[in-house]
């Protein structure tokens, strides 16, 4: 998890916190927190565009195509049994151009990040 801190409180008591590493799947250690993360925001943008669209999850997934369940499990974050590559066909039928780029890694550990090109509120 993150760096621990303490900061005091209004009655200057100090309170015991962490922060983030800034991908909540690594600080409550998921195994291939980059891959979670990834898929997490790729379901974010997914729902953006559902909501911001007026769409329902069958008009959704009749663009992705795949069923009206794995819409719903997409919408609701339950995304264990999908595989990125999977969702980035899924962003392909909604009309989405999908990058990938690929770097040396300047890290010890190499990682996956999405970057969304757009946000949906």
């Amino acid at each position: 998890m993150g760096k621990t801190e303490k900061k005091a409180n209004r009655k200057d008591q100090e309170i015991e916190y962490e922060v983030s590493s800034g991908n909540v799947f690594k600080d409550f250690n998921y195994p291939n927190p980059e891959e979670a993360k990834a898929k997490s925001d790729i379901a974010a943008l997914i729902r953006g565009y559902i909501k911001k669209n007026g769409l329902t999850q069958e008009v959704a997934a009749i663009m992705m195509g795949i069923d009206q369940p794995k819409v719903s499990k997409i919408t609701r974050g339950v995304l264990h049994e999908f595989t990125l590559e999977w969702m980035m066909n899924c962003l392909l039928g909604l009309g989405f151009d999908v990058e990938i780029k690929a770097k040396e890694s300047e890290k010890p550990s190499p990682s996956i990040h999405f970057i969304p090109a757009l946000a949906f509120a």
